[in-house]
């Protein structure tokens, strides 16, 4: 096999995500939440396999598949929302994050809001490249009782 068919095939693709993929989903999701010491795991596996696989049944999540076919992020958007994005350890500085942000823009081109925690500092600044700007902020009306930021990013940006 040449070189060049290799890297075509070790090239993340974003596909729609499967009911299947609700289990890699959850544990991007839940090994986040368990490497980051401030945020509170306050559900269990099956609770947040069940919670993805719902978003998967509603048609708004999109996964991030290595050449593997491994999910190695996920996103949830819908109605203008960027709901989550969870990229696994392993695949994080790569870019594969801003391809799912790039894929979430295209899908809602009129512009796209996110709730990002305030806390979460490396996420803020990786919006803000990403062309996202804070609009609000909230002291912890949310699940986790955190302070959270609204950001938003206005349509029809270079997202090629």
């Amino acid at each position: 096999m040449n070189m060049a068919v290799m890297q075509a095939q070790m090239q993340p693709e974003i596909q729609r995500g499967y009911a299947d993929d609700a289990r890699a989903c959850a544990d991007i999701l839940l090994d986040w939440v368990r490497e980051t010491p401030w945020v509170p795991e306050l559900w269990t596996h099956p609770e947040t396999e069940t919670f993805v696989r719902s978003l998967i049944k509603r048609g708004s999540v999109s996964v991030l598949r290595q050449g593997d076919d491994a999910v190695a992020g996920f996103i949830d958007a819908k109605d203008g929302w960027l709901n989550c994005l969870y990229v696994a350890k392993h695949a994080r500085g790569l870019g594969q994050g801003k391809m799912l942000i790039d894929h979430a823009a295209r899908l809602n081109p009129t512009g796209l809001h996110l709730w990002c925690f305030a806390q979460n500092q490396a996420a803020v600044r990786f919006y803000t490249r990403a062309g996202f700007r804070e609009v609000a902020r909230t002291d912890g009306d949310n699940d986790e009782g955190l302070p959270d930021i609204q950001m938003y990013r206005a349509g029809d940006q270079n997202n090629d």
